[in-house]
C-alpha cells in the first residue's frame, strides 16, 4: 500500500516536534525488532510512530553529523543475516539519493551493534540493505520506502512507500564541527580543525624583542598554526605631593592579533606611547625602564600558551 508524501511529512514533523534538540551525540532511527525480510531491496526508514520508545527517525537539522555506531535488534529464528546501514537524502516526492553506507555485517538473533563512520546531513534517512534479504519489522503506523535492485552511492532512485512496515535500525549521530567526516565525540581528537583527527597539536612559541627609537619590535614563531597577539606594559614610580611614591603603569599598544602558520615567523610592532617617551627623556642613559611583554597564542583545543619577555628601555636625557 502506498502513502502520500504529505502524510509522511506530517509524521516526521510530529516526530521533530516531540524530540528535544540534538546534543553532541544522539540516537535516531527505529527501535522495532526485525521480524521479517524483503528480498533484493534497500529499505528506507520514513516514520516510526508505531514504535516504542519513540525516537527521531531522521538526522536532526542545523549541524553536520557523522553516524558512528548502528544497532539492529533481530527476532528469534532470523539470522545469521548479512546487512549494512544505508543513509540517503530525499530530493523529490518519492526519490532519494544514496549518500553513504557502512560495511556489511552479520546479524544474529538479539541485539547487534557495530562501529562505523558515515557522514550525513540534516534530514537524511537511514535504512538497511542486505545482499540477499533485507530485514524489516511489521509494525502499525510505521512507514518505509523500498528501492529494488542495486543502488550505488550518489545515485538518485525512486522508492515505493510501504505502510505498516518499519526498518529496524537505530544509529548514533555525532556532530562534525570541522566537516572532516569524523564524529567529534568519539572519532575526532581535534574537532576544531579538519587537518587533525588525533589530538590537537601543541603550540610552542619563540619570541625575540628589539628596541627601536619609537617602538619595540617582537619577532614571534609558532610551532603550529595559531592566532597570536603581543602586548605589554611599562611602569615606574611617581612621587606624589604627599611625598609618597605611586607606581604608574602605562600599557603598550596591543599589536593586532594575526594567525601564524606552522613554523612561520611574524614581526609585531608595539609603539612607545608619549608618556613613555617623556619619561625616558627625563632619565639619563644610565637609567632605564623595563617593558614587560607577552606573546600569547591559543591552540586548537582552546588552551592559551604564553611567552614572556622583558626589554630594557634606556634613558634618553
Amino acid at each position: 500500500m502506498r502513502r502520500s508524501l504529505a502524510a509522511i511529512t506530517a509524521a516526521l514533523a510530529l516526530g521533530l516536534a516531540t524530540t528535544p534538540g540534538a546534543a553532541a551525540a544522539e540516537q535516531i532511527g527505529n527501535p522495532c525488532v526485525g521480524d521479517d525480510t524483503q528480498a533484493g531491496t534497500t529499505m528506507i526508514g520514513l516514520s516510526n510512530q508505531g514504535s516504542e520508545p519513540f525516537m527521531n527517525p531522521i538526522v536532526p537539522p542545523e549541524h553536520r553529523f557523522v553516524i558512528t555506531r548502528w544497532r539492529v535488534q533481530v527476532a528469534p529464528g532470523i539470522g545469521p543475516l548479512a546487512q549494512q546501514l544505508v543513509a540517503s537524502h530525499q530530493v523529490g516526492e518519492e526519490d532519494d539519493v544514496k549518500v553513504g553506507e557502512s560495511a556489511v555485517e552479520t546479524l544474529v538473533p538479539g541485539s547487534n551493534e557495530f562501529a562505523t563512520r558515515v557522514p550525513v546531513s540534516e534530514y537524511d534517512h537511514i535504512g538497511l540493505r542486505g545482499p540477499e534479504q533485507t530485514l524489516i519489522c511489521n509494525r502499525a503506523l510505521n512507514t518505509a520506502g523500498r528501492v529494488k535492485g542495486d543502488w550505488a552511492t550518489g545515485e538518485q532512485r525512486h522508492f515505493e512507500v510501504l505502510v505498516n512496515v518499519g526498518v529496524p535500525v537505530t544509529a548514533w549521530v555525532e556532530r562534525d564541527a570541522d566537516g572532516d567526516g569524523f564524529g567529534d565525540e568519539s572519532q575526532d581528537g581535534c574537532p576544531a580543525s579538519s587537518a587533525f583527527q588525533g589530538p590537537c597539536p601543541i603550540v610552542n612559541l619563540t619570541a625575540r624583542a628589539e628596541l627601536k627609537r619609537r617602538a619595540i619590535l617582537v619577532r614571534v614563531t609558532a610551532s603550529s598554526e595559531a592566532p597570536v597577539q603581543v602586548f605589554g606594559h611599562v611602569n615606574w614610580k611617581v612621587r606624589q605631593r604627599s611625598g609618597e611614591n605611586r607606581r604608574l603603569t602605562v600599557l603598550l599598544g596591543s599589536a593586532t592579533a594575526r594567525t601564524l602558520a606552522a613554523g612561520a615567523t611574524s614581526t609585531f610592532r608595539l609603539p612607545l606611547s608619549k608618556p613613555i617617551k617623556r619619561r625616558l627623556e627625563r632619565l639619563s642613559p644610565k637609567q632605564s625602564l623595563r617593558a614587560h611583554l607577552a606573546a600569547r597564542a591559543t591552540d586548537l583545543a582552546g588552551k592559551a600558551v604564553q611567552r614572556r619577555l622583558t626589554v630594557r628601555l634606556p634613558g634618553r636625557g
